[in-house]
């Protein structure tokens, strides 16, 4: 309640919105390096391994 008194609403409205986009963002990296991985082992290794990796992206997200 001392930041809604300090800030005042829509500064704090603000701020928790762009903290949740901060944290989606990373949330997307993440998963898009997981599935990039998939990809590249998809070219290189074999199909369990891709399996594996989509796998480990569905889990987790």
């Amino acid at each position: 309640m001392d930041m809604l008194k300090e800030y005042g609403p829509n500064t704090l409205a603000e701020m928790t919105y762009k903290d949740i986009l901060k944290r989606r963002e990373k949330r997307n990296r993440e998963k898009q390096r997981i599935v990039d991985g998939a990809l590249e082992t998809m070219f290189t290794g074999s199909l369990s391994k891709v399996g594996r990796k989509l796998g480990q992206c569905t889990r987790r997200y």
